[in-house]
């Protein structure tokens, strides 16, 4: 297995396969078709001369876009086949897309106006390596945040501000504040309804901040959706943000974070028993 380099990317996975002249015949195991349903992409090297190329699809499709892993399989009559030199592969490159900045200042607006704020932060937030934007965004809007499993630690469980995971099971805090929230914005995610996941309450006002649009309307309805990558998507919200509040809280972030312990200090002497 390969390592996609300088981010946090996916794997590229190279596993060996049959000669190419028995392949296909049963019972013989084909990765590249096996697989294909849980990775970005998958295919099977055709001949020598094509390594470089292979290679260049599957590592592009696990640098860019949502993360997803990619193999490419190697059939064993193939790995000691001589390879033109100098062999013609140049790495490739992560591009990153952000968001409508229309659409930006529609969800900026939107978040300075809520009275009951949650944020919802997922795995995208890792992908990004934008834990330090999102506790930005966090302390401007003096807003608690709460985690998917997948995201769990993008926003330190000792802050005032956190909420903590949720799952299948809930803290108390994160239940409270889901049922109160009048706009709930979640960041890096998919939504997706799950056995491991939090099933958020109707009649919220939600955004929905994803790298992959066929995310979005899946499993909720997004009344604002924002396209791009987790880091650029909070830096140009939290740009926006800062001119409408005037670059400064407003000042509730003591009654937040009080409200917030209140509720885990009930919940927890309930359960200490």
């Amino acid at each position: 297995m390969a390592q996609a380099y300088g981010d946090s990317s996916p794997i590229v996975v190279l596993p060996g396969g049959y000669p190419r002249n028995v392949a296909g015949v049963p019972p013989h195991f084909s990765s590249a078709l096996n697989y294909r349903h849980v990775t970005k992409s998958a295919e099977t090297l055709s001949s020598a001369d094509q390594i470089s190329a292979s290679l260049r699809r599957a590592f592009t499709n696990v640098r860019n876009g949502r993360p997803r892993p990619a193999l490419l399989e190697l059939p064993v009559d193939l790995l000691d086949a001589e390879v033109d030199d100098p062999i013609d592969y140049v790495p490739t490159k992560r591009y990153r897309s952000a968001p409508d900045p229309a659409a930006v200042r529609e969800v900026a607006q939107t978040l300075v106006d809520a009275q009951h704020l949650v944020l919802y932060a997922g795995q995208g937030v890792h992908y990004a390596r934008a834990w330090p934007q999102l506790k930005a965004l966090a302390e401007l809007l003096e807003a608690p945040v709460t985690t998917s499993l997948q995201g769990k630690s993008a926003f330190a469980e000792n802050h005032p501000l956190s909420l903590g995971s949720g799952s299948r099971t809930l803290p108390k805090p994160v239940h409270h504040f889901l049922q109160k929230s009048d706009v709930i914005f979640g960041i890096g995610c998919s939504f997706a309804t799950t056995n491991y996941g939090i099933k958020f309450p109707p009649g919220k006002t939600m955004i929905h901040a994803t790298a992959d649009p066929a995310d979005l309307n899946q499993y909720i309805v997004a009344d604002h959706a924002l396209i791009g990558d987790a880091g650029l998507t909070l830096d140009a919200v939290i740009a926006e943000v800062s001119g409408l509040l005037g670059g400064q809280p407003r000042g509730r972030a003591n009654a937040i974070s009080e409200e917030i312990q209140t509720v885990r200090d009930e919940w927890l002497r309930d359960w200490m028993p």
